[in-house]
């Protein structure tokens, strides 16, 4: 007998349970960015909305996640298959409710098991608010964290009006700067590297290819323009056939 989570739920448990214990609001832009990137992708229910059996009421802007283990006891069956307790496996759930802000309020939610489906499901009428965030700093902290997004967005947009087109199609060029692996591809001719490159002088480079240097590295070597292009209002030019490349790993904490 012990007691499992399900997938990854104590992971999120863990990191939205440590949010909780320092007040209820993230420790930095970047992790409410974060939070907020995982609550649009993966699904959850967002407000506004009700959920879990109607028990849990979700304002516009925040999003609800339940994290749930399991306690029961397993035994083998005469054909080898393994199985639990059914009715008698215990559930332990919570649920998380977050904003723009952080964690606002933690529910213990509950199951019952019905005898006709063989399954249990959510029993809204023994939800309890477990824990509240003091809300007074909510405003002060979306600002914040607003200004610093604006910030961002500013020195994103006026590194991309930097951007020039370099060189002729066709020509080898000499280039020097810090690449950024964005994405990577398996196919049937094997993997392909997608690098975004800001140069010395502020120009913006995209090799895609084999060749894999680094999440995040320092470069200089020789390459053949191959197209000009634009994207998101930002000049590219795209490069290929790479020849005596040099690169040094950096961290995040490297310009």
């Amino acid at each position: 007998m012990g007691f499992d989570w399900m997938g990854n739920d104590g992971d999120i448990y863990r990191s939205l349970k440590g949010i909780a214990n320092k007040g209820g609001y993230f420790g930095s832009v970047n992790q409410a960015n974060f939070w907020m990137r995982c609550a649009q992708e993966s699904g959850v229910h967002a407000g506004p909305c009700f959920s879990w059996d109607d028990s849990v009421e979700l304002e516009p802007g925040e999003f609800f996640f339940f994290c749930e283990g399991s306690i029961s006891a397993n035994y083998t069956t005469q054909a080898g298959i393994q199985r639990g307790w059914g009715r008698k496996t215990r559930y332990k759930t919570w649920g998380f409710v977050v904003d723009a802000a952080g964690v606002s309020l933690i529910y213990q939610l509950y199951r019952s098991y019905n005898d006709k489906d063989g399954g249990s499901g959510p029993n809204g009428k023994r939800t309890e608010v477990i824990w509240r965030r003091d809300n007074e700093a909510v405003e002060a902290t979306v600002a914040g964290f607003e200004a610093i997004r604006a910030e961002r967005e500013a020195k994103i947009a006026e590194a991309k009006a930097q951007s020039k087109y370099v060189g002729e199609i066709g020509e080898r060029i000499d280039i020097e700067g810090v690449a950024r692996l964005v994405a990577t591809r398996d196919g049937r001719w094997g993997t392909t590297n997608l690098y975004i490159i800001k140069t010395t002088d502020g120009n913006t480079l995209k090799y895609s290819g084999s060749n894999h240097y680094g999440e995040k590295v320092k470069i200089r070597g020789r390459f053949t323009v191959k197209q000009h292009t634009e994207y998101n209002g930002e000049l590219q030019t795209v490069i290929n056939r790479p020849h005596k490349v040099e690169s040094e790993v950096l961290d995040d904490t490297n310009d």
